[in-house]
């Protein structure tokens, strides 16, 4: 008997190695990967589920809702299909009806859907994630910066507390597995001949029409009843605390703050330009723009020429808080730490500490406030929209005693409106809390202040508000006003300078008589003919002759030459 060997033995290796080998292609790899006929999809209208259709009807969707595992589904569509079942229809994993949350999609003014906060439109290639607490649908550029980045862990519309277990996503471009409609579990299990027959026999019926048809018990309805007036009451709610945000809002943007009053002027920088015009050379999406516009100072920009003026003087500010026990007076080193002063005497000018209280107090330690909430975790900056600045460290100052006036924080550059002032010396807060002022009257009042009784969370039992805030001395608008003045006895507007523009100042502006010198437009220097320029005859020969091309000759000549 003759045994077959093994394939996989030495025997079956070397010279018959390639016995076996076809010297041909079969159907499959023909239609895979030599261009062949391959087969039609199932019927499915497109081969990737768009982010705005259900993934049951494959349909826009009109109710949505969601699922942990970030599946988008029509309401009608999904409940009846989890009650026979009890599957997610896309994943095939277990699925309940109360696993569902509706969801919110924003709408721009051509009614496609967008990003509440950006308003950026959603398409294709959009990464959206839906916060599971609201239902409102961002992307992930803005959770990633407005919440993740700055610790903001409130929704941006309903300001609703959230987590970051609460994101889910429900497109990514990056990974589109979970978006291929044949990969769809109902698909595979052959279910889609049904769901087209639901489709095509219409969508279910709305709530309140149902309810004309069921018969219900008094008890039930009832029920009905009360959801309905607490949903209105919810609704009512809702609309009573967006007025009086919209309100708070409108409140803020009536006090604006200097440098919005001053940008009106258009303030310009020395050396920067706008690119504007660099833009419009380079692509074909920006406007056309052939002048060079100087770059319009931001706020920031038109702030730090006023620290830059007071800290060159050396001034400092003052300022009070009054109290129903006393009288606090505060000496601000504007000078040093010119942005958390400013900070606070705008809030003292404001009034906005008033009718607020020290909401914390450690006997020894400090006493703090500048909480409107009156609960630690509220407050904003005087600056534009609120928003947080940064620290201003400086060894000259320093917690070495009690009456210390500095700023709390929760962490790295977000120093807002609270504040607090120190018992006893501190130095473990060096270098870690802004300190920009000291206590100069009120010592007595201070050390009665130490003694205020407290609760377990360091809450003081009796109300300390305060009454009263006074600006007596602020070198920082004296500093604006001085600014201004000058631009407008100059009769134009002063640019902002700085040391990047010293790295040429050795030289000579080889341009400056020229007849263009002041033109702002692109290619100023370029002349449209050299025959008037005023260059040497050798140069001035050179550039008349240099374009012209030389005569070709033509036929062979005599060939006298060759010998």
């Amino acid at each position: 008997k003759c045994a077959v060997p093994d394939t996989a033995s030495p025997a079956a290796m070397g010279k018959n190695q390639h016995s076996k080998d076809k010297l041909y292609i079969v159907p499959s790899e023909f239609a895979e990967s030599w261009g062949g006929y391959k087969q039609k999809n199932k019927g499915l209208p497109f081969k990737r589920l768009p982010f705005f259709c259900c993934g049951l009807s494959l349909q826009p969707f009109t109710d949505p809702v969601c699922c942990a595992e970030g599946s988008v589904f029509e309401v009608s569509m999904i409940v009846p299909y989890i009650k026979k079942y009890k599957v997610n229809p896309l994943t095939g994993n277990p699925l309940a009806v109360k696993d569902l949350f509706p969801l919110k999609f924003t709408k721009n003014a051509d009614g496609k859907f967008c990003c509440p906060a950006t308003r950026k439109e959603f398409t294709d290639n959009s990464h959206l994630i839906v916060n599971r607490k609201s239902g409102h649908v961002y992307t992930k550029d803005v959770i990633d910066e407005l919440n993740r980045k700055a610790k903001n862990w409130k929704d941006l519309v309903t300001e609703e507390p959230f987590t970051s277990s609460d994101l889910i996503t429900i497109q990514d471009p990056r990974d589109l597995s979970k978006m291929m409609v044949d990969k769809f579990y109902y698909m595979e299990r052959g279910q889609q001949e049904e769901i087209q027959k639901r489709i095509d026999a219409g969508k279910e019926k709305k709530s309140d029409a149902l309810e004309d048809n069921i018969r219900v018990s008094d008890s039930t309805r009832k029920v009905f009843e009360k959801v309905a007036v607490r949903r209105v009451e919810v609704e009512a709610e809702s609309a009573l605390r967006r007025e009086a945000d919209a309100k708070r809002r409108a409140d803020r943007d009536a006090k604006a703050p200097p440098e919005a009053q001053s940008a009106a002027k258009k303030r310009r920088h020395e050396v920067f330009t706008s690119n504007a015009a660099a833009a419009s050379f380079t692509s074909t999406v920006a406007p056309h723009q052939v002048v060079n516009e100087m770059k319009v100072l931001s706020p920031q920009e038109m702030r730090q020429e006023w620290y830059d003026r007071v800290r060159k003087g050396k001034k400092k500010g003052y300022a009070r808080l009054v109290t129903a026990g006393g009288v606090l007076n505060f000496e601000l080193h504007t000078d040093i730490a010119p942005m958390a002063c400013d900070n606070f005497m705008r809030h003292c000018a404001s009034g906005y500490f008033v009718d607020t209280k020290f909401h914390r107090c450690i006997r020894n330690f400090m006493i703090q406030g500048g909480d409107p909430t009156g609960t630690g975790k509220g407050g904003e900056s005087a600056f534009e929209g609120g928003q947080m600045f940064k620290d201003e460290f400086d060894s000259r100052l320093v917690f070495d005693k009690g009456g210390m006036l500095a700023m709390a924080n929760h962490g790295k550059g977000s120093n807002r409106s609270q504040f607090f002032i120190t018992f006893r010396q501190a130095d473990h807060l060096n270098l870690k809390h802004t300190l920009f002022g000291r206590l100069v009257g009120g010592k007595e009042y201070l050390e009665l202040l130490n003694d205020t009784p407290t609760d377990d969370k360091d809450r003081p039992l009796k109300e300390i508000k305060i009454l009263e805030s006074t600006v007596f001395v602020n070198p920082i608008e004296q500093a604006r006003f001085e600014i201004e003045k000058e631009d407008e006895e100059a009769g134009k507007t002063k640019p902002v300078k700085t040391t990047e523009a010293m790295w040429f100042s050795n030289r000579g502006d080889p341009m400056q008589t020229h007849e263009n010198r002041k033109s702002q437009e692109v290619g100023k220097y370029l002349e449209s003919s050299y025959a008037n320029a005023d260059l040497p005859g050798d140069e001035k020969q050179h550039v008349l002759t240099v374009g012209k091309a030389k005569r070709a000759g033509t036929g062979f000549g005599d060939f006298s030459s060759f010998k």
